[in-house]
């Protein structure tokens, strides 16, 4: 990849479009020179930018590369021509950021708008490479070939990185080593064996933890707790797990002795207290029944106190009985006679009601008469009025069409009239140029004759011999041809014109003809003879007004009427719902005045009726009846009640004799020495009870941890196997084995990578020391056993043929093994990612420490690694390389931005 022309636009330092022709350096070195912070490394972050979206620091990113002195109008990006593989390319980047809005706020201050990022590619053949960002950006790796730190590693050497990278020590290295040849992930697996082996000892130790944690839950006899602390204090450092399972295998099998022997004593004791309780049963039923019959004889003693009283009740609740007899004839009786009474009360209520209402009655019907002559007056008046008023406001509507059309027809006129002034105005002004060409033509004519015109010989015209005055030619482009175009314009003109007037004479007429019609239906409607000739607009303002105060007419009219029959419906309507409530009042009248005389037949019949049965029940007097009387519900109750004292007593009576003959001859038991006996033999099967609990749960317990150790046991023999490879393998790979080099996994795999770079860097050594002395790397039987090594660097003197260390070099020899082992690195890097060719160098280095000579020296070097088609760029601002490098580049910083320029 070789760049040609790169535009920066307010990108970095510059503020303004900066263009950088790299035509101009045809081959070999340029300088790119300037002051501090000017922006020369900005040029290879426009071009890493171009390419991968991406600067060559990697501490920015593209949308921090807006200038911060770039105007607000002006647009961020980079638009980079480059060439490789013999075809040309051009991308056109731009970054995302934010500039200030043009519009503004309420306050009227400006707010923040987002510019988005974009980027184009445009292929040899000028076209645009269809695609989103993420394809163009992989279509740039393909063309490249590398990514974009594989880039910004062989295109840049940055500064600093020339005596770093040689005089470091193998920790250094190994960390420079890991960014530029990414050998992160062999690091990540020496990390991870470490890792692995941690927590694979971390399970060994919860292991351990668990094992004693089991041990811990073993429930022991008093004579073995000696012997599993003893167990507890050799599993702090390694578990003896033979012993500890023995151990818990003969707790198991002396659990299960003791628990099969507290079993037999637990069936013993049950035994017993199920005799015991049986023989308890039987003598607290028999004192149960003891203590029933001297309940029953005191109950039937108390139930012959109470049979006086239940006597008198009986008699009460006879009389009752024959109470109700009569209470049903009663209630019949009462209940017609309260009917009788409420029907004489309605039926003067209702004489009442119908005296008040006729005075009323009378008044409706006198305003009901009022209203109606008001109506019929109202009507004769107003009728025939709003019905001239509709027809004429149905002439109206008639004549506001023709209204419209006289207004569409007028604006048709002016049109027309506009028309024919635009073709009279063509007309005259074709007419004009076609006077004025034919005079041109007629005095050209005459030119024509004035040219042959001779002295001494007559003219064809007047025949004089002399010719003091001819006639001037005139253009050589006037001709008839021209002059009969001119003239057919004209005629064309002319009968547009003409056509143009015919129209706007029978927009007129049609016009006029609409107005007469208008002024005619006006001088009907106003029965007035029009004495003035108004315009459209006025006619139009005038019945606009007319037709408002009609219309208003019209309404008020039909309202007042309507009102009027309203109000006359509504009191029409009153009168009719009076008299309606009048008969229906009546009616009920009638009706009332027979009801009542049917029930005082009624009451006087049942009245007899009740006299006469309330004396079959014994009777005399009313009062006697009504003290008598008992709710149904309360006779009820009652009569429960003593037939529930009969069946008690009875009941009581033959559960007496039944005992009585039960007990014959028998004594009570004394249940106090039986209970006492049973209590005692209760709490001695609790107590084997618990202590056979204790033992089925110790036993579980030990099981469990039996198991668990068993378990235990399996893994940790696993895990021990794995931890011895895992520990082995970890400490390989970390480099950490005793007696041997401290060379890790990460730093031997760099070591084949550093070993092909100084054979790659011994070969431009070779050119540059004139073959005095080569780069070697430290041989593994030399390497330290203290510290990381495996990354050391020796110089081997072809001179003295011995080995020495890199830094005894001098300042010269220090530089060119600095530069060779950089320009190595750069060719290990090319060829580690194939077939590529970046034929552009840019060198990030501070040439002001070396001397006239090893600057020179420096200089020839880098001109000879640039025979071919390399371009070398040496970004640098020492002022002795400007008189030694021809080509420069230089970068100028002002107060609004940089810029640059060859010289």
């Amino acid at each position: 990849m070789r760049p040609m022309i790169l535009t920066m636009s307010a990108f970095g330092s510059y503020a303004d479009c900066v263009t950088i022709d790299f035509g101009q350096v045809q081959q070999g070195v340029f300088l790119i020179t300037g002051d501090t912070g000017a922006g020369k490394t900005t040029i290879f972050d426009g071009i890493t930018y171009a390419l991968y979206g991406q600067t060559s620091g990697g501490r920015r990113d593209g949308t921090m590369m807006r200038s911060q002195y770039a105007p607000d109008g002006t647009k961020t990006y980079v638009d980079l021509t480059f060439s490789t593989g013999g075809q040309v390319w051009r991308v056109l980047r731009s970054p995302e950021y934010e500039r200030e809005s043009k519009r503004r706020n309420k306050d009227g201050g400006r707010t923040m708008t987002k510019e988005r990022g974009s980027v184009e590619l445009y292929q040899p053949d000028g076209s645009l490479y269809p695609g989103n960002r993420q394809e163009v950006n992989r279509k740039l790796v393909e063309i490249l070939g590398v990514d974009a730190r594989q880039f910004m590693q062989i295109a840049m050497i940055a500064q600093g990185d020339f005596l770093r990278l040689l005089l470091a020590k193998s920790d250094e290295r190994k960390e420079i080593f890991s960014r530029i040849f990414d050998t992160r992930i062999f690091g990540r697996v020496q990390e991870e064996l470490k890792n692995r082996n941690k927590r694979c000892y971390g399970e060994l130790e919860d292991n351990r933890k668990s094992c004693l944690r089991e041990i811990e839950q073993l429930e022991v006899s008093e004579s073995t707790v000696q012997e599993k602390e003893e167990l507890l204090r050799t599993g702090q450092k390694e578990p003896d797990l033979e012993a500890v399972l023995a151990f818990a295998e003969r707790m198991l099998e002396e659990d299960k002795l003791q628990y099969e022997q507290s079993r037999k004593e637990m069936k013993k004791t049950t035994a017993t207290l199920e005799k015991l309780n049986q023989r308890y049963s039987v003598e607290k039923e028999r004192a149960e029944s003891f203590s029933k019959l001297a309940q029953l004889e005191k109950q039937i003693r108390v139930l012959e106190e109470k049979r006086e009283e239940k006597e008198q009740e009986k008699e009460r609740i006879g009389a009752a009985k024959r109470a109700a007899k009569v209470e049903m004839v009663y209630v019949g009786y009462r209940e017609t006679a309260e009917s009788r009474e409420r029907m004489q009360m309605q039926e003067k209520q209702l004489k009442a009601w119908l005296e008040e209402r006729k005075e009323e009655t009378e008044k409706l019907k006198e305003k009901e008469k009022t209203w109606n002559s008001y109506v019929q007056k109202l009507e004769e008046k107003e009728v025939p009025v709003l019905e001239r008023l509709r027809q004429a406001l149905e002439q109206y509507g008639q004549l506001q069409s023709h209204l419209k059309e006289a207004q569409r027809l007028e604006i048709h006129r002016q049109q027309a009239a506009d028309s024919y002034r635009k073709a009279d105005l063509s007309y005259r002004q074709q007419a004009q140029r076609y006077e004025t060409l034919y005079q041109e033509y007629l005095a050209g004519q005459a030119g024509i004759l004035a040219s042959g015109l001779q002295d001494n010989y007559p003219c064809p015209v007047c025949g004089s011999l002399h010719h003091p005055a001819p006639a001037e030619p005139v253009s050589e482009n006037l001709s008839q041809e021209l002059v009969e175009k001119e003239r057919e314009r004209r005629n064309q003109a002319e009968n547009t014109r003409e056509d143009r007037r015919q129209k706007y004479q029978q927009s007129e007429n049609l016009y006029q003809q609409e107005i007469a019609v208008i002024r005619e239906q006006q001088t009907h409607l106003l029965h007035r003879e029009q004495t003035e000739e108004e315009s459209l607009e006025v006619m139009k303002n005038r019945w606009e007004d007319w037709e408002e105060k009609a219309r208003k007419r019209l309404i008020d009219g039909e309202e007042k009427l309507q009102i009027s029959k309203k109000e006359l419906d509504r009191i029409s309507g009153s009168l009719q719902k009076f008299l309606q409530e009048e008969n229906r009042k009546k009616g009920q009248l009638e009706e009332v005045q027979r009801q009542c005389k049917t029930l005082k037949q009624q009451e006087q019949e049942k009245q007899n009726a009740y006299e006469q049965v309330r004396r079959e029940q014994l009777f005399e007097k009313e009062e006697d009846f009504k003290k008598a009387c008992m709710k149904p519900a309360e006779l009820e109750r009652r009569q429960k009640a003593i037939d529930a004292y009969e069946e008690e007593l009875r009941r009581s009576c033959q559960e007496v004799e039944w005992l009585r003959s039960q007990l014959k001859e028998k004594e009570a038991p004394d249940l106090e020495q039986t209970e006492k006996e049973l209590k005692e033999q209760k709490e001695q099967q609790r107590l084997k009870e618990r202590e056979l609990r204790k033992l089925y749960s110790r036993r579980e317990t030990n099981q469990q941890a039996n198991r668990r150790l068993q378990q235990l046991t399996k893994e940790r023999e696993e895990l021990r196997k794995r931890y011895q490879v895992l520990n082995t393998l970890s400490r390989t790979a970390n480099g950490s084995l005793t007696g041997t080099a401290k060379i890790d996994l990460e730093s031997y795999m760099q070591r084949q990578y550093f070993q092909h770079m100084i054979r790659c860097a011994n070969r431009h050594l070779e050119r540059m020391a004139a073959g005095q002395f080569l780069l070697k790397c430290r041989s593994m039987e030399n390497l330290s056993t203290q510290g990381n090594t495996g990354l050391d660097l020796d110089v081997y003197s072809l001179i003295t043929g011995k080995v020495r260390d890199v830094k005894t070099l001098s300042g010269g020899e220090s530089f060119m093994a600095a530069l060779a082992l950089a320009l190595g690195m750069t060719d290990v890097i090319t060829q580690a990612v194939g077939a590529v060719h970046i034929d552009t160098l840019f060198i990030d280095e501070g040439f002001g420490s070396l001397d006239e000579n090893a600057r020179e020296q420096a200089i020839r070097i880098l001109q000879g690694l640039s025979g071919g088609s390399r371009l070398v760029g040496i970004i640098s601002h020492v002022t002795e390389l400007k008189e030694q490098i021809e080509q420069k580049l230089v970068v100028t910083k002002g107060k609004s931005g940089s810029k640059v320029e060859w010289k």
